[in-house]
């Protein structure tokens, strides 16, 4: 009997990133916009949120670095083989766990195969295989209907990740304000 056992591991991480306005770019730009569609007087800014001077006087967040993370990625293999009088079997099991470097995407697969070889003759040979596998994809939606899309077009550097005055769900999701 034959045993072979793999394990690997790694880490992921992204090669470029795009080039966000800052908090202070932001308000510059927002103003001339505002100034230039004929408006006077201070800027107000979109949600109602906060006023002009609380924008000022924020920090800004780096939206960018709030939904990357180091991704890591493991993998082990295990199988089993023999050869007999008359043919030959294979037993294996597989298990990956991956998480991407953007915070929220995963996937998670367990899988197993079985194969049994036997020659009923010199010319003929009878085999069997199956296998079983089982993923969990858990993804972002990348596009523009949310997750890292609609983050870079709505999460704004004027905008805390998390307003004091709101109260959150166990996944991050307003339930009141």
């Amino acid at each position: 009997l034959t045993y072979n056992f793999s394990a690997r591991t790694g880490i992921s991480a992204p090669t470029a990133l795009p080039n966000m306005a800052s908090k202070e770019e932001y308000l510059q730009l927002y103003e001339e916009a505002w100034v230039n569609d004929g408006n006077v007087g201070v800027p107000q800014l979109p949600g109602n949120r906060m006023s002009w001077a609380e924008a000022q006087a924020f920090e800004g967040t780096d939206w960018i670095q709030e939904t990357i993370r180091t991704g890591v990625k493991q993998g082990y293999d295990f199988s089993a083989s023999k050869g007999f009088k008359g043919g030959n079997f294979y037993a294996g099991l597989s298990y990956n766990d991956n998480h991407s470097y953007l915070a929220g995407n995963s996937y998670e697969r367990i899988s197993g195969r079985f194969n049994v070889d036997y020659n009923l003759a010199s010319n003929l040979k009878l085999g069997i295989s199956t296998s079983i596998s089982r993923g969990i994809n858990n993804r972002i939606d990348a596009a523009w209907s949310g997750g890292f899309g609609e983050a870079m077009s709505r999460a704004l550097p004027i905008y805390p990740v998390r307003y004091a005055e709101d109260e959150y769900d166990a996944d991050g999701n307003v339930v009141a304000s």
